[in-house]
């Protein structure tokens, strides 16, 4: 059981195989390696040149590529990442908040571009509503924005995929994909129960999420599309997203191309019942009450969520980004 939020800087994530074993009835390592990835302590000490990957020494990042340990060098590589922003019609979640920050804080960590994406066009296929979604997705772009400014992220490119530029990344990409490939209704899906059947627009939807992790998409939005090789794409999003980019990763493998991920937890709910994206309105957390769940003075708090984002921030960043999070 965590112990009492201390006010002090907080220790590291305690106990990350609880939420595992609570959501998906399986251990964490086991759904680290059912994805092909490794936790972070295999094998010893990490290289030096991950040291600033963050949420690596705080457990919350909790399996990482093969291949991301045995590179030499990161200095050509792009984090790519963002939030899922389906429940975000309102407000920004402290998922949403906690997911976009893993990818700014590693790019200003390891000193890498980044490209954070806001799915505007996504949730318009498979929600309709599609002015709803631009709204949001025109709200949600400037948000980061300023997020980013306020950590002194400078290179970063947000992009909302309604965008005629993304359509035109895109289209080329996704070549390769089919949806008509039952296989794809597997991966957004973790844990050992079969997948539930997607509808093909469902699946036209993860064509374009894999497609959009590609290093030739990624190039396009960074104006490296001449004299040089796309960059590596280091992916930081949340566990329940390691199928769509290992897919993602297989694509650019034959296409002479590399797609590594550092995976973090998903956040939890309010109660941790279960993840928060998946949860209902009443246990989710917005953005902006991230003091309050540290403070302890959310009505149905988990000790367990309050110690997960109690770990996850330096007070010295909570501070930096105050304003910037209250913007949406």
């Amino acid at each position: 059981m965590p112990q009492p939020f201390a006010a002090a800087e907080p220790a590291g994530l305690l106990d990350p195989d609880w939420f595992a074993l609570n959501w998906y009835g399986q251990s964490l390592s086991w759904l680290v390696g059912s994805q092909g990835l490794v936790p972070p302590d295999r094998g010893g000490p990490l290289p030096q040149r991950l040291a600033g990957l963050h949420g690596l020494a705080s457990g919350h990042v909790v399996g990482l590529s093969p291949g991301l340990l045995a590179l030499a060098s990161l200095e050509d590589a792009v984090v790519v990442g963002g939030p899922c922003i389906g429940d975000c019609g309102r407000h920004a979640t402290l998922e949403a908040l906690y997911d976009t920050l893993q990818c700014l804080l590693a790019a200003r960590g390891l000193g890498l571009p980044a490209v954070v994406y806001v799915g505007d066009r996504e949730e318009a296929l498979e929600q309709g509503a599609e002015a709803k979604w631009l709204r949001v997705g025109e709200t949600c772009r400037s948000w980061i924005e300023g997020l980013a400014e306020a950590l002194g992220v400078s290179r970063v490119r947000v992009v909302r995929t309604s965008s005629p530029a993304h359509a035109e990344a895109l289209a080329p990409a996704v070549e390769g994909l089919d949806p008509s490939d039952d296989t794809l209704d597997a991966a957004f899906h973790l844990g050992c129960a079969p997948p539930p059947p997607q509808t093909l627009e469902a699946r036209r939807v993860t064509c374009r999420v894999i497609g959009a992790h590609l290093p030739e998409v990624v190039a396009r939005h960074l104006d490296r599309t001449t004299g040089t090789a796309p960059p590596e794409v280091l992916v930081t999003e949340n566990l329940q997203q390691a199928g769509v980019i290992r897919r993602a990763a297989e694509l650019a493998a034959r296409r002479g191309q590399a797609v590594r991920l550092a995976a973090h937890l998903p956040a939890p709910s309010l109660s941790a019942a279960q993840r928060m994206y998946r949860a209902p309105a009443w246990d989710k957390v917005r953005a902006t009450d991230l003091e309050r769940v540290l403070e302890g003075g959310a009505p149905g708090l988990s000790a367990y969520s309050r110690q997960f984002f109690a770990s996850w921030l330096t007070m010295e960043s909570r501070q930096l980004l105050r304003a910037a999070v209250a913007a949406w």
